[in-house]
């Protein structure tokens, strides 16, 4: 420790940001709000076009995995990905991205709305629906900055119960989800009727019709003893229960879903538990590898067995 006792960077001025990065907190006039869009639209298609002139992808095309079963792509960057499913001709029902969220500072907002935003346009060419996870400061930054093919559907909240910081303020305790979708996607709220009110509902009796606007749900944190199983040891990995309402939602048995921030295989678990298949990539090595493990047999080409029970 440096002489005093006090760590590295402590009692730094407010204002300045980790590591030696200096912030400033600026207050923008209403009516720049449009030019400073076009910057940042400028900013994300010199992006686009930078990944675009890189190396090409390591797979030229692919073939969709029959229903239930996981096509694993090799890894690659999330925007090159999607270029191959792109040029393959695939259309997916839904596509899940959740990049990394960064910090709440403005620079960490600015990173994360330029590093999703070509994520989220090339996830329009071939997907009905779109959901984007993020922190709601940086999620509220997206509005009307999407491709003009998908309009907005909702805004979704996972609140977790059992968050250490919950005691301290609400904001820790949730993330949020935003639905897109194309105009003619369909919604399959009747997935989450109970036989009773599937059979009001084919007789046109079911006097209330579930709607997926403003939804907010609660379900704990994989942390601890809870659901210990399902927990395997990737950070920010979210439960199987929360990407099951968005896939139900916006699928059927024997769609297509896409997801190439995959992480921990969450949403391949949850696409086979929903009867659909599922393409996933990562560029993180541990991810790839944690996935391999977790899904097993069910990836396509993959020699393992099926394992007894999917977490």
């Amino acid at each position: 420790m440096p002489k005093g006792g006090k760590r590295s960077g402590a009692g730094r001025p407010p204002g300045s940001g980790r590591y030696g990065a200096s912030t400033r907190l600026v207050r923008v006039p209403v009516d720049l709000f449009p030019e400073i869009s076009e910057i940042l639209a400028t900013r994300v298609r010199a992006e686009a076009e930078k990944r675009a002139n890189g190396v090409p992808p390591a797979v030229a095309s692919i073939l969709p995995p029959p229903p239930e079963r996981i096509l694993l792509l090799p890894r690659m960057p999330a925007v090159d990905a999607f270029r191959v499913v792109t040029s393959s001709g695939i259309k997916a029902a839904a596509t899940i991205l959740d990049p990394w969220y960064r910090d709440r500072t403005g620079h960490g907002r600015s990173t994360y709305l330029t590093e999703t935003l070509p994520l989220l346009n090339s996830a329009s060419e071939c997907s009905d629906h779109v959901f984007v996870w993020g922190h709601p400061e940086a999620l509220a930054r997206l509005m009307d900055l999407w491709s003009p093919k998908l309009q907005f559907e909702c805004w979704i909240t996972w609140a977790a119960p059992n968050s250490a910081n919950r005691a301290l303020s609400w904001r820790p305790a949730q993330q949020a989800c935003i639905h897109l979708r194309r105009p003619t996607a369909r919604l399959y709220a009747e997935q989450f009727l109970s036989e009773r009110h599937q059979e009001l509902l084919s007789q046109n009796k079911l006097q209330y019709k579930m709607t997926p606007r403003n939804v907010i749900f609660e379900e704990p944190l994989l942390t601890g003893f809870i659901r210990r199983r399902e927990q395997q040891g990737y950070p920010a990995q979210k439960p199987v229960a929360v990407l099951d309402r968005l896939i139900r939602m916006a699928s059927r048995p024997g769609d297509l879903i896409l997801d190439m921030t995959a992480g921990s295989g969450t949403t391949g678990v949850a696409s086979i538990k929903a009867g659909c298949s599922a393409i996933l990539c990562d560029r993180s090595p541990t991810a790839m590898r944690v996935m391999r493990k977790r899904l097993g047999g069910y990836i396509t080409g993959e020699p393992a067995d099926l394992p007894e029970v999917l977490y």
